[in-house]
C-alpha cells in the first residue's frame, strides 16, 4: 500500500520492495520510480525491464490504458503531497495528459487552447519536458515511455522503446512540436531527447 506514495514510507518501500512495487515496469503505474524517489538504479538495467522495454511498440499508449491512468493519477498525488508542490500546475498538467493522452505531448498548443482547452498550459512551457527523465520540477517516470511517438523517440533514445526507428544524421533532435513550444517561451530549454 506504501509504493505510490511519495513521502518517506513510500521511499522506504520501493527501496525494500523494488519488484513489488513494480520500479521494474516501463509502463507501470508507478511515477516515481527513479532512483531518488527509492526505486533502485538497477531495476531499470535488469534483464527484467528491458525484455520489457524491447518488448514495447514504438506506439503511443491509448489514453484509457489502465497503467496511463494510474501513473498519471499518481504523479498528480504524488505533486499535490510534495513540500513545495502543492501549489505547483502539476494537477493541471496531469489533467491534460489524462483529457487528452499522449497527444498533449505533441499537439500545437498555439491552436489547441483557444478553441479546445484554454486552461490548459502548452506541455513544454517554463522549461518542462515529461518526455525527460528530470524534465519537470516533479521527478517522474519519463513519459517516453508510454508516449515514444508524441515524444520523438527513437531508438537507443533514453526512456525509448528499442522498436522505434534508429536515428540517422538528418533526424533532428528536437520534434518540430517541442521545438516551437521551447521557442515560445525563453525559459523552456528541455527540448531534446538525447541517444
Amino acid at each position: 500500500p506504501y509504493c505510490l506514495e511519495s513521502g518517506p514510507a513510500g521511499f522506504r518501500a520501493r527501496q525494500a520492495c523494488p519488484q513489488t512495487c513494480g520500479c521494474q515496469r516501463p509502463r507501470g503505474p508507478l511515477a516515481l520510480s527513479l532512483p531518488r524517489d527509492g526505486c533502485s538504479p538497477g531495476c531499470t538495467r535488469s534483464g527484467e525491464f528491458r525484455a520489457a522495454l524491447a518488448s514495447l511498440p514504438c506506439a503511443d499508449v491509448e489514453k484509457t490504458d489502465p497503467d496511463w491512468l494510474g501513473m498519471i493519477d499518481n504523479m498528480a498525488q504524488s505533486g499535490a503531497n510534495t513540500e513545495n508542490l502543492a501549489d505547483s500546475p502539476i494537477a493541471v498538467f496531469a489533467g491534460g495528459l489524462r483529457a487528452f493522452g499522449c497527444d498533449y505531448l505533441a499537439y500545437d498548443t498555439d491552436r489547441l487552447r483557444p478553441s479546445v482547452a484554454p486552461e490548459l498550459p502548452p506541455p513544454y512551457i517554463w522549461g518542462i519536458n515529461f518526455c525527460v527523465e528530470a524534465g519537470s520540477w516533479l521527478l517522474t517516470k519519463p513519459l517516453s515511455l508510454f508516449c515514444p511517438v508524441a515524444c520523438g523517440c527513437y531508438s537507443g533514445d533514453a526512456h525509448c522503446p528499442t522498436s522505434c526507428p534508429m536515428r540517422n544524421s538528418t533526424t533532428p533532435l528536437c520534434p518540430e512540436w517541442q521545438k516551437h513550444q521551447a521557442n515560445s517561451f525563453p525559459a523552456s530549454t528541455s527540448c531534446a531527447l538525447s541517444a
